[in-house]
C-alpha cells in the first residue's frame, strides 16, 4: 500500500476511549477538532486509577509513610535519630524523597508525627 492509502485507512478506523474502550467520534461535531483520548465519563471519573491507570490516590503515600513509621522502631544511627525521607524511602521504593518529605510534613501538621531534628529533617510518630 502507498502512504496515502495507509493514512486513509487509519482515519476511518473507529476511535476508542483509552479508559473504558468505548467507541467515540474522531472529531467534535461543533468545531471539527479531534476529540480527546478519553470519553467524558473517564475524564470526570472519581474512581481509583483515573483514566484507566493504576495511579495512587491522594493521601495513599501519607498513609504508607505513617504505616512505615508506626511499624518499625525509631532509627538511631550515629548521631542522627529519627525518620528522614531517605530512611522512609528505603521501605517505600519508587517514591521520590521530596514526595515522602511532603507526606511526613503533612503528618506533622495533623499531629500524627513530630519533628525531632533539623539538617536533615527528622521525625517520629506521636501515636
Amino acid at each position: 500500500m502507498t502512504e496515502p492509502e495507509l493514512n486513509t485507512q487509519a482515519s476511518t478506523a473507529p476511535k476508542l476511549c483509552r479508559g473504558c474502550r468505548e467507541q467515540m467520534p474522531t472529531h467534535c461535531d461543533g468545531c471539527s477538532r479531534k476529540t480527546a483520548a478519553y470519553c467524558r465519563t473517564c475524564l470526570h471519573s472519581d474512581t481509583p486509577g483515573p483514566r484507566g491507570t493504576d495511579r495512587p490516590r491522594s493521601g495513599d503515600l501519607q498513609q504508607a509513610v505513617a504505616a512505615v513509621m508506626g511499624a518499625n522502631p525509631l532509627p538511631d544511627f550515629g548521631d542522627i535519630t529519627g525518620w528522614t525521607s531517605a530512611r522512609i524511602g528505603a521501605h517505600l521504593p519508587g517514591h521520590a524523597p521530596a514526595a515522602i518529605l511532603a507526606a511526613v510534613r503533612r503528618l506533622a501538621a495533623t499531629g500524627s508525627a513530630e519533628q525531632v531534628g533539623d539538617e536533615p529533617e527528622r521525625y517520629r510518630p506521636t501515636r
